[in-house]
């Protein structure tokens, strides 16, 4: 699949066909891969047949890969993302085209296939972590993460002491009101939380070094110390890498994070915030995240 990205961040998306499975879908383009082709040729291939574009291939990159079940088949879906191709896009099969804010999709429904890649072009370059212990109407939309009225929040939640069961239910309402503030909710190290709320990702750490598959989130952001870990996540799907400043060279840091997706710097109280957003624009990851400062109630001190 192919991902052509423009430079203020829209996306492209095209309309499935009467005569095509799953009919007036929204995509992006890209199809199967012939025997003995290479995933980047098929992209390339395919952003060409559609969408009348010949993509840069040298300067093309893996995004994500991941595997989608359908109603019939399993099937393992390769995403390169691109931002610069030759041609005008346009639909040559006579499908209609747009250029998306992958945070705030104008068109649908888009494909089911297509959604785990789309939330991870949708992340905030800064997010925010926070313990909350209670769940008050305004913990979760009225977020300190600020948005600037075209990309989501991101806010990390870490479970307090306390009843997780009356946690997760006041969660899951709070969860479905954020969805209208643009704000993506992740659970820190809480799988069982983060199912029964239907949070937007998971955020987990060495814990889960020894799994063996990956867990049925939206989107599974993983702490990396080292580069085995980093390879270890890697290996089981993880989409998101984060990555403590501390014990990491430049250069090794930079290696792991082309791993994943999508990759952040975390900045605790001892890291000047500043610092790390440069550091990650320096090294071309996505962003930061912040530690937050909180009060019972989860909201900012």
């Amino acid at each position: 699949m192919a991902i052509l990205r423009r430079p203020d961040g829209r996306v492209l998306l095209a309309e499935r066909l009467p005569r095509q499975v799953s009919a007036g879908y929204w995509e992006l383009p890209g199809g199967k891969i012939d025997p003995g082709e290479l995933p980047l040729a098929a992209a390339a291939r395919e952003a060409d047949e559609e969408v009348g574009v010949r993509i840069d291939v040298e300067s093309a990159r893996p995004f994500v890969r991941y595997e989608h079940v359908f109603p019939l088949r399993r099937l393992r879906l390769h995403f390169y993302l691109s931002e610069r191709w030759h041609g005008q896009p346009h639909g040559r099969e006579g499908q209609r085209i747009a250029w998306v804010d992958p945070a705030s999709l104008q068109v649908g429904p888009v494909l089911p296939s297509n959604l785990r890649a789309l939330a991870l072009l949708a992340l905030p370059a800064e997010g925010r972590r926070m313990t909350v212990t209670d769940v008050p109407r305004a913990a979760v939309a009225c977020t300190p993460c600020r948005s600037d009225g075209a990309r989501p929040r991101l806010l990390i939640v870490r479970p307090g002491p306390g009843s997780r069961a009356m946690f997760a239910h006041r969660l899951h309402a709070e969860l479905r009101r954020a969805a209208h503030t643009r704000t993506n909710v992740w659970i820190e190290e809480d799988l069982d939380t983060a199912l029964r709320t239907g949070a937007s990702g998971f955020l987990t750490g060495r814990s889960a070094l020894q799994w063996v598959s990956r867990p049925a989130v939206p989107l599974w952001a993983v702490r990396c110390r080292d580069r085995s870990e980093a390879a270890r996540f890697h290996s089981l799907g993880a989409d998101v890498g984060v990555f403590d400043l501390g014990g990491w060279s430049e250069r090794d840091l930079a290696g792991a994070a082309r791993l994943f997706a999508v990759a952040y710097v975390e900045a605790d109280a001892r890291t000047d915030p500043a610092h790390a957003a440069a550091l990650a624009r320096r090294l071309g990851l996505h962003g930061v995240i912040v530690e937050a400062a909180t009060t019972r109630t989860g909201v900012e001190a």
